[in-house]
Parts: C-alpha cells; sequence; structure tokens
C-alpha cells in the first residue's frame, strides 16, 4: 500500500459507495503509480460489502469510464499525471522507468471526469 494511490482512490470520481469501496482497495495494494498485482474478486466484494455480481458491474463500468485497467488479474489506477506534484510525478516516474516501463504524461494519463 502506497499513500499516494490510497490518497487519490479517496478522492477519485466514483458513482457509488462500491465504486469507492472497489478503488480504496485496489489502491490498499497499488504502487504510486497504481499498478497493483492480482486483486480477488471476493476479496473486493467481502470488503465493499455486497455480492461479487456487484463488484464485476462496477469493475466493467471503471474499466469504461477509463478510472482503471485491467491488467490480467491484476488492475492499474489510471491516476491522472497531473493529479501528482511535480515531486511525486518524477519520483514515480523514476521507478517506472527503472522497472522498465514508459513515463506517465498528461496525455497518457489525463484527468477523469466525474460520472
Amino acid at each position: 500500500m502506497t499513500f499516494l494511490a490510497l490518497n487519490w482512490a479517496m478522492t477519485a470520481p466514483a458513482a457509488d459507495v462500491y465504486e469507492r469501496a472497489i478503488l480504496v482497495r485496489i489502491a490498499a495494494r497499488a504502487s504510486d503509480d497504481g499498478l497493483a498485482p492480482v486483486v480477488n474478486l471476493e476479496e473486493l466484494a467481502d470488503f465493499a460489502i455486497c455480492d461479487t455480481a456487484t463488484i464485476e458491474d462496477r469493475l466493467a463500468t471503471l474499466v469504461a469510464r477509463g478510472v482503471i485497467t485491467r491488467l490480467g488479474a491484476g488492475f492499474e489506477l489510471n491516476i491522472p499525471a497531473e493529479w501528482y506534484s511535480a515531486a511525486q510525478l518524477e519520483q514515480v516516474n523514476e521507478a517506472r522507468t527503472e522497472m522498465g516501463q514508459r513515463a506517465l504524461t498528461i496525455r497518457e494519463r489525463p484527468w477523469i471526469s466525474k460520472p
């Protein structure tokens, strides 16, 4: 868990409490750039206090709106590049570069509209 991903998830554009719970739970496993390893649907349902069908529905909605991206069994929180301070974005991009990933840019990670 990182403070940056969790802080963003608590203020990210969510349509309801289930989406907010999903974002917070994914953020609890995410790195500063929003990459999260395997996240179990049952774990998300337990956290959000709902069934897995509700989780699957909300995940599809979050993906369609561009708030998250599915990466196999994991997820990427699409934290907008401009959400980070300049120093935070530099640190995130240095870590991404070390892992062989592209740097985050405003074009790649734009602001996300509220639902």
